[in-house]
Parts: structure tokens; C-alpha cells; sequence
């Protein structure tokens, strides 16, 4: 049953993107509900992914699918992520449960969750600040200035460093490409189109911000993403595997 809460803050200030939230909750089950045990985060399953998996404490596993924004679609989402795990595993459908997480206020996603049977938690804006510090410190942390900085990466600080610029460079690249591309795809074409060099012990925490600005843009509508399964010439080691494209949305323009 959904029930409003008093919300303190503006919500506006401060929110955490998706994966800020999950890697929280991944490491933090307490916070949903006592007993969680972490299974797996963003496991590839039926063209899409599963944002986290528990099992509680009655050995139920628990599908969440996270949202920062009021989709009341999500409900729809997180069946269908379990629907195609349950099948996988040829599980019980009575040994499963499903979660949506939102920010406090999402009342369309609620109202879906209700009528759907799913469950719902929703984050004050106290936890999402909390979240969106922890966040913070964990992602870049800007070099000393007592200590002599590479070339290349007072670079990649200048750029990635700032969200917005990245926001605007992304939404840019993709303007001007024909085709979707994957977040190794933009990688390429900032390092041509953009000179963007990415030092190769930064290459990591690199495709891992550039995936979050992404995804930040599909919430907020200028991106759309397809999820593709390659198998033959395009698997890994010949073993096929999921992949998520990114292109601009209709319309959207810097």
C-alpha cells in the first residue's frame, strides 16, 4: 500500500544518479530492509538488466529496479526481469519477490506499483543527499595540487570532472553520428573528434562516468538506448553477450 510521508528538503538539490543509488543499496541492504542478502547487481537478463538482487530472509529472491524519476513503467520493468530470470532458472513464482525503488513523490510510479502487487520503497531526500555525498567522494577525487599532474590527466579531470560539460560534449557527439553507439563507441570518437585522451589507468573509472552521464540523459528524455545480444564475430572469446547503445532522442538539440 503506498502512503505519503512528509518530505524535508528541496528535491531538487543534490540527487544521486541510478547507479550511485544502487551501488548504496548493493552495500547497504539494511536501508531497503533487514535480512537482505546481495546476490548480484545490473545482471544481463531478457534484453535489459537487473539493477540489484537479493535474497531475504525467508530465502525469497528479491528483484529491485531502480528509478530517479516518477516511471510508472517500472513495475512493468521489473516483471518482466523476473518473469525472464524465473524461467532461466525454471524457479518458483511464488519464491520471488518484486521491488521498485524511487524518490520520494514518484505517485505515478506508486499508483502502478499498487495495482501491479509490486513493492515499493521510496528514499527521503536526508538518504538521497547521503547517497549523492558517499557518491562524490568515491568518483573523482581532483589531483593535490603539491603534486606535478600528467598532460593527459589534468585532461581528463577538466572534462570529466564536469558533468555538464559532458552532458553537452555527449549529446553533441551523438547529434553528429549516423548510428547508436556504445559507451567504448563514444570513447573513440572523443578521443578523434574531441581530443580526449583517456590515460590507460583511468580507462575504467572513464567508461564508468561516461555511461553515467548516459544514463542521466536517458532519465531525463535526450537519450534512448537499445540493448543488443551479439553472438559470432562481435561475441567476446566466443561468448555472446548483451550490449547497450546509446543515441540522441528526437528533437533533443544542446
Amino acid at each position: 500500500m503506498y502512503k505519503e510521508q512528509e518530505c524535508v528538503g528541496n528535491p531538487a538539490e543534490r540527487r544521486p544518479n541510478e547507479y550511485a543509488i544502487r551501488d548504496f543499496l548493493y552495500t547497504n541492504p539494511e536501508t531497503i530492509e533487514n535480512g537482505l542478502t546481495p546476490i548480484g547487481k545490473e545482471i544481463p537478463i531478457g534484453g535489459g538488466r537487473i539493477d540489484l538482487l537479493f535474497k531475504d530472509s525467508e530465502d525469497k529472491l528479491l528483484f529491485a529496479e531502480i528509478k530517479t524519476g516518477d516511471f510508472p513503467n517500472a513495475e512493468l520493468q521489473v516483471t518482466k526481469y523476473a518473469a525472464s530470470y524465473i524461467a532461466h532458472k525454471k524457479l518458483d513464482t511464488h519464491s520471488v519477490r518484486r521491488m521498485v525503488i524511487t524518490p520520494f513523490g514518484a505517485r505515478k510510479t506508486a499508483i502502478a506499483c499498487e495495482l501491479s502487487g509490486v513493492e515499493l520503497i521510496q528514499l527521503d531526500e536526508r538518504r538521497l543527499e547521503e547517497i549523492a555525498s558517499i557518491a562524490q567522494k568515491n568518483t573523482i577525487d581532483k589531483p593535490s595540487t603539491t603534486k606535478k599532474v600528467r598532460g593527459k590527466d589534468k585532461q581528463f579531470f577538466k572534462y570529466f570532472s564536469d558533468v555538464g560539460k559532458m552532458k553537452t560534449i555527449i549529446i553533441d557527439l551523438l547529434s553528429k553520428e549516423k548510428e547508436k553507439h556504445s559507451i567504448m563507441g563514444i570513447d573513440l570518437v572523443l578521443s578523434v573528434n574531441y581530443k580526449i585522451r583517456i590515460p590507460k589507468d583511468r580507462y575504467m573509472l572513464a567508461m564508468y562516468l561516461i555511461r553515467n552521464v548516459c544514463e542521466d540523459l536517458v532519465e531525463e528524455g535526450k537519450l534512448i538506448k537499445d540493448s543488443v545480444y551479439l553472438t559470432g564475430e562481435k561475441s567476446i572469446n566466443g561468448k555472446p553477450y548483451w550490449n547497450t547503445y546509446y543515441g540522441v532522442k528526437k528533437g533533443v538539440s544542446i
